[in-house]
């Protein structure tokens, strides 16, 4: 099983277990690696089920102590955003576009709440899946000192992930958009797209504020609409 759907599965799993009452709120999960061994895969993807099972709202990590079952409502729909719960199918495919400190232009000044003097860590990736880009990932987080700039260029990851080296992921909120809009000639070319047909594709925006309610990054990711889809899930 390639590991790349293998580490979906995993989620789903523990997802189903959360569902059904077999993990609890607030229990604490095996730790990494015990769980890779239960599962027979590297600590890696589980790491990479984890963190989807986290920005989908099941679980929430406490830096030094685990990972634990997050509180929620099951008598509610579910949608899913994070970009793995978007996709139709699992990327197989990560090329970091680049990452740079950059001076933010108006949007960012509006959005991330900073003056526009200060800095801005910029990341851009583009995800494929079987060779084909289907998604432009570009993340914009205020310029912090002791966040590990070096070690984002080593593979991809959400913002929750990255933020999580300086913030407990438990204090941060996020704040999830979702619209259909025309990509620009830059977006276009990163996906493969004909600029000219008019082509929609899905923005998924996100943004996240610490405990203050202070915004600490935002995110954008262009899905070319061919290859998305949206679902609710409804627990009784």
């Amino acid at each position: 099983m390639e590991k790349s759907i293998k580490y979906i599965q995993i989620s789903d799993e523990i997802k189903n277990k959360i569902l059904s009452g077999i993990l609890k709120p607030n229990e604490m999960l095996s730790s990494e690696n015990q769980l890779a061994a239960e599962y027979n895969v590297s600590r890696v993807t589980i790491r990479k089920a984890l963190m989807r099972l986290i920005d989908e709202g099941y679980l929430f990590s406490v830096p030094g102590k685990g990972t634990f079952v997050d509180y929620f409502n099951k008598n509610i729909y579910r949608i899913p955003l994070s970009l793995e719960s978007i996709l139709k199918s699992p990327y197989d495919g990560e090329t970091l576009i680049g990452s740079k400190i950059i001076n933010p232009d108006i949007d960012m000044v509006y959005h991330l709440q900073i003056a526009p003097k200060e800095k801005v860590i910029s990341i851009e990736w583009l995800l494929s899946i079987e060779n084909n880009p289907v998604v432009y990932d570009i993340k914009y987080i205020p310029f912090f000192p002791a966040l590990p700039i070096g070690e984002i260029d080593l593979k991809y990851s959400s913002l929750s992930r990255i933020l999580s080296s300086k913030f407990n992921l438990r204090d941060l909120q996020e704040e999830i958009a979702i619209e259909c809009v025309c990509p620009n000639d830059k977006i276009c070319r990163y996906l493969g797209m004909n600029f000219d047909s008019n082509e929609a594709v899905i923005l998924l925006n996100k943004f996240i504020y610490d405990r203050e309610n202070n915004p600490v990054g935002w995110s954008l990711n262009y899905i070319r609409s061919d290859y998305c889809t949206l679902k609710a899930e409804f627990q009784c």
